[in-house]
């Protein structure tokens, strides 16, 4: 009676290990799924923030082409009509500002390429 005793209670222990073994792997599990989880999530609001930082750039590229296409024609209408020295030393005035203009419209597209880039490679590793 004592050695089936010894026995139950061998078995019963190796049970509670087992049953204990079985409830840790199930919370690694669940815990490992959660970090899964929350890395899913911060790709998601990365790849959202490059999308929005990419409308952002697109739009802020767009009104800089439509002001550097405005400036052209004011530069050309005055380059038609200007005569006086002080007409053109104004011509030369805008002249440099649509280069700026055009050097902040190409920095715009290098962000809006750098944007593309990262989102790519949000949505890549989502």
């Amino acid at each position: 009676a004592e050695e089936r005793a010894r026995v139950a209670a061998a078995a019963e222990a190796e049970a509670d290990a087992r049953a204990s073994k079985a409830v840790e792997a199930r919370r690694e599990a669940e815990e490992h799924a959660k970090q899964a989880e929350a890395s899913m999530a911060e790709a998601q609001a990365k790849a959202e923030a490059a999308r929005r930082a990419k409308d952002e750039a697109l739009e802020i590229e767009r009104e800089r082409e439509a002001k550097v296409a405005e400036e052209k024609r004011k530069i050309e209408a005055l380059k038609a009509a200007a005569s006086s020295a002080e007409q053109k030393a104004a011509l030369r005035a805008l002249e440099a500002k649509l280069r700026e203009d055009e050097a902040a419209l190409l920095a715009e597209r290098e962000r809006l390429a750098e944007a593309e880039a990262f989102e790519r490679e949000e949505e890549a590793k989502a």
